[in-house]
């Protein structure tokens, strides 16, 4: 993947989840912190898929920015550097945040930036191919553990846990989270009505619409 199109999904997804935050502190805080975060996460993702570091992550480490104003670039010596203390990813800064703001106002920002993290933590996997195995499962244990959380905290958004990984990356690297059983009461909504599965035709029976 270049790093034209690395910086532009990135970009694309931050401000996506940017529009969800109705609080200005909050949007300061994730525009403040959410890409050394980032930044953090795409090291550890690298680091996790065994691969040595080379000028090319250099190149897409630099291209992680969200704002208009591109960053002082990082040469590779102080990348390699910076990379060895960073093994493991990071806890969001503002997570615990966003769980408040949503208990306090019933909104779904935490549940949101999950999303955003998912697709975030994909991205830096497969910016060089599609992936490995290692970083799949690096990525599945740390969403787990803080979809984990988000659960324990009984906030509205979506029950379905944030699967990262498509189809192309290796067979051993699917998605280890189960979809909810439909007589799992986290199969629904929390306005109480199931998950939304398209048009219905005769005899209860779902259409297919060809957009899945």
């Amino acid at each position: 993947m270049d790093t034209t199109q690395f910086h532009t999904q990135y970009a694309a997804s931050m401000a996506a989840f940017l529009s969800q935050l109705p609080d200005p502190g909050l949007r300061i805080a994730v525009r403040q912190q959410g890409d050394p975060f980032f930044r953090q996460c795409a090291l550890a993702v690298w680091q996790a898929g065994g691969t040595p570091l080379s000028p090319a992550h250099t190149a897409w480490y630099n291209a992680l920015y969200s704002g208009s104003v591109r960053p002082p670039d990082v040469l590779f010596w102080a990348l390699t550097a910076q990379a060895g203390g960073c093994t493991a990813l990071p806890a969001p800064p503002f997570f615990s945040r966003l769980c408040t703001y949503d208990r306090q106002t019933g909104h779904r920002t935490a549940r949101a930036f999950l999303d955003t993290l998912a697709a975030a933590l994909t991205l830096f996997a497969q910016a060089a191919g599609p992936g490995t195995p290692e970083a799949a499962s690096a990525i599945a244990s740390y969403l787990d553990q803080w979809f984990t959380q988000w659960q324990r905290e009984s906030l509205p958004g979506n029950p379905r846990t944030p699967c990262p990984f498509p189809a192309r990356l290796p067979r051993s690297a699917a998605c280890a989270y189960p979809r909810p059983r439909p007589s799992d009461p986290r199969s629904l909504r929390p306005d109480g009505g199931a998950h939304d599965r398209g048009p219905v035709g005769p005899a209860g029976r779902a259409v297919w619409t060809g957009n899945r």
